[in-house]
């Protein structure tokens, strides 16, 4: 218990006023410590994480180009090459089942991937 001063205000025991400051042990800081870094160190690795979908290269990509043209009647597709290509360019697929590529500049290409959408 404690007593009273002579302004009526009660003083407390030396156990009572450390017992409210009592701050936690060095394993219970370390352990604070390690646990919230542990925390940080997988929201870092989770955000660098991406699906196998996304790892997969793509199917086809264009590193020459033909200057030539197609006529229409012997395109059977046309397939815009993946953005994850180095090079931006069309794949037209012809009836005899060979795959061209030309640039995505060519106007008739464009032309002709807008036609067969």
């Amino acid at each position: 218990m404690g007593r009273c001063n002579s302004y009526g205000l009660r003083l407390q025991r030396n156990q009572d006023i450390n017992r409210a400051k009592a701050r936690p042990s060095t394993s219970q800081t370390i352990m604070t410590t390690c646990l919230a870094l542990g925390l940080l160190l997988l929201t870092v690795f989770h955000s660098y994480a991406t699906p196998l979908g996304l790892q997969a290269a793509p199917e086809t990509c264009c590193f020459s180009f033909l200057k030539m043209r197609v006529p229409y009647n012997k395109i059977v597709s046309i397939q815009k090459t993946h953005i994850g290509c180095p090079l931006p360019g069309f794949v037209v697929k012809t009836v005899q089942g060979k795959l061209i590529c030309f640039q995505s500049s060519e106007w008739w290409v464009q032309k002709a991937f807008n036609r067969l959408k």
